[in-house]
C-alpha cells in the first residue's frame, strides 16, 4: 500500500505549519483505531492494516505512512456510518 509522498500544505493562515503532531506508539494507535471499529470484522482488518503500514514505515516517507494511517480511520469511519453495529 504505497502512496506518493505529501507535499507541503499551507495551515490556516496561509503558510505552511512548523508544529509537530503529538507522538504515539504504534500499540497506541492500534487501540486508538480498535476503538473505532463496530465489529470483529473491522477490528480484524484494522489489526492486519496497521500491521502492514508498521511493517513499511521504515522503507517508506513518513508523509507516505500517516497517509496510510489516515485512509484506514477514513474506512473505518465510513465502515461504521454504512453498517449495522456487529456483535463483539
Amino acid at each position: 500500500m504505497l502512496i506518493a509522498s505529501a507535499r507541503p500544505r499551507p495551515g490556516p493562515t496561509g503558510e505552511p505549519s512548523g508544529d509537530l503532531l503529538p507522538s504515539m506508539n504504534w500499540g497506541q494507535l492500534e487501540t486508538l483505531m480498535i476503538d473505532m471499529t463496530t465489529g470483529v470484522t473491522q477490528k480484524t482488518m484494522v489489526r492486519h492494516l496497521l500491521q502492514d503500514v508498521r511493517q513499511s514505515a521504515s522503507q517508506v516517507p513518513a508523509e507516505t505512512t500517516l497517509r496510510e494511517v489516515l485512509i484506514i480511520a477514513a474506512a473505518v469511519g465510513a465502515g461504521a456510518r454504512n453498517r449495522e453495529v456487529e456483535p463483539c
